[in-house]
């Protein structure tokens, strides 16, 4: 998981807010991360402990910490705009590129298909 934004903003905030959720699955509480959890809430417990072992996660940004998180093992590399293209794709038109990620000026901006849809919903 590379240069990503998780969370909401105020997620910090509630009651049982976690960074890194170990222990319990579906607990109803909010976690930046929770992996090697099945899916199913019957399971409670992890059930691929090498998942959180051999995950690579940084130069994400997440509203629990209100910053970008590196890992202390990788250096720290600036981030090209997007991992997949190596530019904006025609439909972009004039919006933002890259429209997400810990870099971005407030995070996020609408892509082209949010911006189309609200025009069709009225909103």
């Amino acid at each position: 998981m590379v240069g990503n934004v998780l969370g909401r903003p105020g997620d910090a905030d509630l009651p049982g807010a976690v960074y890194d959720q170990t222990a319990g699955n579906c607990l109803g509480t909010v976690a930046v991360y929770k992996v090697g959890y099945p899916s199913n809430c019957a399971v409670d417990t992890v059930s691929d402990a090498e998942v959180a072992a051999t995950l690579l996660r940084t130069g994400n940004f997440d509203y629990f910490n209100q910053a970008t998180i590196w890992d202390p093992e990788v250096p720290e590399q600036p981030l090209p705009p997007s991992l997949y293209l190596d530019r904006a794709p025609d439909s972009f038109g004039s919006t933002p590129w890259p429209p997400i990620g810990p870099d971005v000026s407030g995070y996020i901006h609408d892509i082209p298909a949010k911006v189309r849809f609200d025009a069709i919903q009225g909103g």
